[in-house]
């Protein structure tokens, strides 16, 4: 495993440990956030706390599903130079059994920011797909 690698696996884990300022740490601010969803939706966040509620929105949507793991499908890397790195993943979120309850892809910019790597944008279908999950649920 490379640093990014390594980085995105530890960005995963504080996830799925429900840790939401180690999250919030992990941005590079501001950081930029694409969503699809009815209309492709732009976020550049300057702070922490513009960060905070959509993070611990999917917190709280992962607890009510039982979500408890990020499978990573899929990877593929892209290094842009030693300083700036793209990962393409599509992630399987499952529960505590390992049972698939939605899917999602990404792709994460991270960046060198001193002697550790950030995500400066992220790039994503995430909120459609768990909405959708959500809603079969309801």
């Amino acid at each position: 495993m490379n640093d990014v690698e390594d980085a995105l696996a530890l960005y995963f884990k504080a996830y799925e440990q429900h840790r939401i300022d180690e999250i919030l740490d992990w941005f590079l601010l501001p950081c930029h956030f694409v969503s699809d969803a009815d209309e492709v939706k732009q976020m550049p966040l300057s702070t922490k706390e513009e960060c905070r509620p959509g993070v611990q929105k999917v917190l709280d949507w992962h607890r009510s599903l039982g979500a408890e793991r990020n499978r990573i499908a899929k990877q593929i890397m892209i290094e842009l130079s030693p300083r700036i790195s793209c990962v393409d993943v599509k992630v399987d979120v499952e529960d505590s059994v390992g049972v698939k309850l939605y899917d999602f892809e990404a792709v994460y910019t991270f960046v060198r920011s001193a002697s550790t790597w950030r995500i400066a944008a992220i790039t994503h279908n995430q909120i459609p797909r768990l909405s959708q999950r959500l809603n079969a649920i309801q």
